[in-house]
């Protein structure tokens, strides 16, 4: 009887984890016009850099982005961490301004922006 029970807890938990595989924390959005180079971050390293790098950010939420619909080259799920390879963020600056941009990893180190809105 334990045997059993304790199988059918390592299929629920199996299935919860497979299912999240495919969930989103945050709903991604489509867009055209831009193409995969292979390098992903997740949203937390993409706000995190933002936040590193330009100090005048009050806040940030950045979000996936589905190329061209193809959510197959948009992203990589390693383990439990999803890797987008491009993402949008939008935020405001400490003096309220709002913006948006792309940020899109490079490589292991390095990173860019782009489609900054408004143009600084």
């Amino acid at each position: 009887m334990k045997r059993a029970i304790a199988i059918l807890i390592i299929g629920a938990i199996a299935a919860v984890a497979a299912s999240a595989a495919n969930a989103y924390d945050r709903n991604p959005i489509p867009v055209r016009g831009l193409n995969s180079d292979g390098w992903g971050a997740t949203t937390t390293q993409a706000e995190q850099g933002l936040y590193a790098r330009y100090h005048g950010i009050r806040d940030v939420t950045c979000r996936g982005l589905i190329l061209n619909g193809n959510t197959y080259t948009s992203a990589a799920v390693h383990g439990t961490t999803r890797y987008w390879d491009k993402l949008g963020c939008f935020g405001h600056l400490n003096r309220g301004t709002e913006f948006s941009l792309v940020f899109d990893q490079k490589s292991g180190y390095r990173w860019t922006i782009f489609w900054l809105y408004p143009p600084a």
